[in-house]
């Protein structure tokens, strides 16, 4: 880099290359390396991405629509049930029975019914062993909900294993958004629920009382993978639909992006998955999109066809954005910087690189 000058595209592509903070503006995962999304109308090609919550591409991208999309629904109160079990299955099977039940009411009890949409993530405390997860919810469709009422229910979705939580009424927009950041601040980590299923399995055993074989059965337990999740929402939580509200809060290209992308790389959004999404994906397939994945190279395989790969992606992207003059969003990089703290790789240098880059976009 020349002294008291702006570094190269060429300059700041080694610089990102030599200290790994090439994820700041192009998907490291292979698949998406390799294909690009090409417009069969104008022929313009566009970068793909995996659209992973760990990705440290996609993921603080992710992070940051979802945060807009959580403070345009304006939520009225934060809630927050600990110890909801040891596992996400556990987890989530206490809040939904404490959702049904604060919906409903009970006559006999004389217990009102509170219609309320929610918003909730799942969060690990510090002291798992002994406290295991806590719920951190949005609610919005009441002014506000006795401390008592969340404490009896909660203390029977849990089965009295858990009767403390809070809830605090949220004022104004400041408020919305420390609350959605950290909400939101461990959505990326993606962590699943296992549950335990019986499986029946047959075989043969000699009898000796009958001198011959016979055919037993024996009730196995295994472990499987459950559609639990960290993230769950109500259907009416948001104003309109993920697609409108993206109309709504971003650009059209920052629409493209992360509808074609995300949709084109095969994952289901978050929408579809946790509320009745299947819906929300057929309307997806639906819709006439002039954008199509293509294959510029054939699978990778070896090191060197990578990091060519990488090296060429990363020179197109530096330099679109040097051409177009787009910087990072802070908020983009404030997530980054977080999750790549979370990871195994030394991160000696990374406060220094942030600030850096903030200069230089």
């Amino acid at each position: 880099m020349r002294n008291g000058s702006m570094p190269t595209v060429a300059e700041r592509v080694q610089m990102h290359l030599e200290d790994r903070t090439y994820d700041l503006y192009i998907c490291p995962h292979a698949w998406a390396l390799s294909r690009k999304l090409l417009n069969v109308e104008t022929g313009e090609r566009r970068p793909l991405r995996c659209g992973l919550w760990t990705c440290r591409y996609c993921g603080p991208r992710k992070v940051n629509e979802w945060r807009q999309f959580i403070a345009a629904a304006e939520p009225t109160l934060h809630l927050v049930l600990t110890k909801a079990g040891k596992t996400v299955e556990e987890a989530a099977r206490a809040l939904t029975t404490f959702m049904q039940a604060l919906r409903r009411g009970s006559k006999r009890k004389g217990r009102p019914s509170y219609p309320v949409e929610y918003f909730a993530v799942l969060e690990r405390h510090a002291n798992f062993e002994e406290n295991g997860f806590h719920w951190h919810i949005l609610l919005k469709g009441v002014e506000s909900i006795p401390y008592a009422t969340i404490k009896e229910l909660w203390a029977s979705a849990t089965h009295g294993m858990a009767e403390n939580g809070w809830i605090q009424r949220i004022t104004n927009s400041k408020a919305i958004g420390y609350v959605t950041k950290y909400l939101t601040k461990d959505i990326f980590r993606e962590e699943r629920g296992t549950k335990l299923v019986e499986r029946r399995v047959k075989g043969l055993a000699f009898d000796e009382a009958a001198g011959c074989h016979v055919v037993t059965e024996e009730v196995i337990q295994e472990e499987a993978s459950s559609q639990a999740r960290r993230i769950r929402y109500s259907r009416k939580f948001f104003p309109k639909s993920i697609e409108e509200l993206r109309a709504d809060l971003f650009t059209p290209q920052e629409q493209q992006e992360a509808m074609e992308q995300e949709a084109s790389a095969g994952e289901m959004s978050v929408e579809a998955a946790q509320a009745g999404g299947q819906e929300q994906a057929t309307e997806w397939k639906k819709q006439c999109s002039p954008w199509r994945i293509q294959e510029i190279t054939p699978q990778i395989s070896s090191v060197k066809e990578y990091e060519t790969l990488l090296r060429h992606g990363l020179t197109e992207v530096i330099a679109e954005r040097v051409a177009s003059g787009r910087r990072l969003s802070r908020r983009v990089l404030t997530v980054w910087n977080y999750q790549r703290e979370l990871s195994s790789r030394s991160v000696d240098e990374v406060p220094k690189r942030v600030e850096a880059l903030r200069r230089v976009g």
